[in-house]
């Protein structure tokens, strides 16, 4: 396992910027996905228990920013469930636009899934987002210890097809996938 920092939660990219002037120009890594699908366990795995987890959806209010031996890895606020205002909501949308679309530094949006579900409407719209900014994309299918192998091989295939987007299994409970994952990161190959 590769150590990470927890850098802070920050509202904006500019606002990380001002906090950590340092921390330009270092490549960045940023998950997405709905809430509770398992972004803040996967940072632990990789780096250690930096990021804070919870039984209930919606506790990251906030994009939270660690600093790894890869990089910078940003936890968006998970979308679909959170148990707080429409105002702070769409806070977090303008939050999260800015730092995706205005970040110089991003070299890849990890974008999980939980294998066991068919992508919502909210997931859907991420990814044609994602898509139309062009920016680099890689799939994460979480919770992947829930199905029996052959189940879980197919649902894979599956969605990869359906998605047309390229990615792998992860179970933070059976610590698989995540070898492959940082050997993707360090090299690079997302497609």
């Amino acid at each position: 396992m590769v150590k990470g920092v927890f850098l802070g939660s920050h509202p904006s990219l500019s606002d990380f910027h001002k906090q950590h002037p340092g921390k330009r120009g270092i490549q960045q890594f940023i998950l997405v996905g709905r809430s509770n699908v398992g972004k803040s366990s996967l940072i632990n795995y990789l780096f250690g228990k930096i990021a804070k987890t919870a039984k209930k959806p919606g506790k990251t209010v906030m994009p939270q920013f660690f600093l790894t031996p890869l990089g910078i890895f940003i936890d968006l606020p998970g979308y679909g469930f959170a148990r707080v205002s429409k105002t702070i909501q769409s806070t977090w949308n303008s939050s999260i636009l800015s730092i995706l679309e205005k970040n110089v530094d991003l070299s890849c949006i990890l974008f999980l899934l939980d294998i066991r579900h068919n992508p919502s409407l909210e997931d859907l719209e991420m990814l044609a987002w994602i898509r139309k900014s062009g920016l680099p994309c890689f799939l994460l299918f979480t919770k992947s210890d829930k199905l029996r192998r052959q189940e879980k091989e197919k649902r894979e295939t599956a969605l990869q097809k359906e998605l047309g987007i390229r990615g792998i299994a992860y179970s933070y409970r059976e610590k698989s996938g995540a070898k492959e994952l940082l050997m993707r990161l360090q090299n690079g190959t997302f497609a």
